[in-house]
């Protein structure tokens, strides 16, 4: 029999980055035989208005933020610790605080996989409040 596809998402809605851009999610694995490994990426929930890298002109795009794998054992939560890129650190410590939306994408051993997204505030260590 084939395992069902497994159910990792990011516990919480409020995540902080350190002022070097490491940012903690928690990742929960739902109970059962199944342990969750995959991956998950913080993306901007909208787009935001950044520099482009040469063009010096503002364009607004959604952000990849950070990405990174993860192997969770089912029944647990695991902290998985994720490196915001450049542009990310910039628009954070501008703003303050982003709207992002973090996307759970997760496989069994048999291959079958399952996702999820959630909505989380991503603030910067820096700011208070």
């Amino acid at each position: 029999t084939a395992e069902p596809a497994p159910e990792a998402r990011v516990v919480g809605a409020s995540l902080k980055a350190t002022s070097s851009g490491a940012v903690t999610v928690d990742i929960s694995c739902a109970a059962g035989p199944v342990s969750c490994t995959g991956t998950v990426t913080l993306k901007t929930a909208g787009a935001v208005a950044a520099r482009a890298a040469k063009k010096g002109k503002k364009k607004a795009l959604v952000l990849t933020l950070a990405t990174g794998s993860f192997s969770v054992a089912g029944g647990q939560v695991k902290a998985v610790t994720l490196h915001l890129s450049k542009l990310a650190l910039k628009v954070l410590a501008k703003d303050g605080s982003l709207k992002i939306k973090a996307t759970v994408v997760a496989h069994n051993a048999q291959g079958v996989s399952g996702s999820s997204a959630t909505t989380a505030t991503l603030r910067s260590s820096k700011h208070h409040g």
